[in-house]
């Protein structure tokens, strides 16, 4: 089971190595200000109101973002 790889791109990981970086990116993560993780949380938002083309979606309106209005309307001329 150890000899297992995970192949992402170009990267070659073992199993045991994913679970390392994961760990580590996760610890990063954690790490961040609120603030950081709140304006993160916005362009998830953001993106899953784009891909679904949801315009009743809620999407969070914080200081220094622009409005989900103006984000709606770029991704309706788009293909």
């Amino acid at each position: 089971m150890g000899d297992e790889r995970i192949v992402v791109g170009e990267r070659v990981w073992t199993r045991e190595q994913w679970f390392q970086e994961e760990a580590a990116f996760r610890k990063e993560r954690a790490r961040l200000p609120f603030e950081v993780k709140i304006r993160m949380l916005v362009e998830l938002q953001k993106l899953a109101r784009a891909f679904g083309r949801k315009t009743e979606m809620l999407v969070w309106e914080i200081e220094g973002t622009p409005p989900p209005s103006s984000e709606a309307e770029s991704v309706e001329g788009s293909p």
